[in-house]
């Protein structure tokens, strides 16, 4: 039986650290994105002619 509940509890920390992983890459991502973003609106502007 305690093999049985070993076995679960190393799943669910398994799990959790890779949870936990997915939403560290995910901001990390988003920032990226994110700065991108201001990067093209920045050359947008630029290239647009000044009234």
């Amino acid at each position: 039986m305690t093999e049985g509940k070993d076995y679960c509890d190393r799943k669910i920390n398994l799990l959790k650290s890779n949870y936990e992983e997915l939403i560290e890459m995910a901001s990390k991502k988003k920032n990226i994105a994110d700065e991108a973003g201001m990067v093209l609106q920045a050359k947008l502007r630029e290239s647009s002619p000044g009234t």
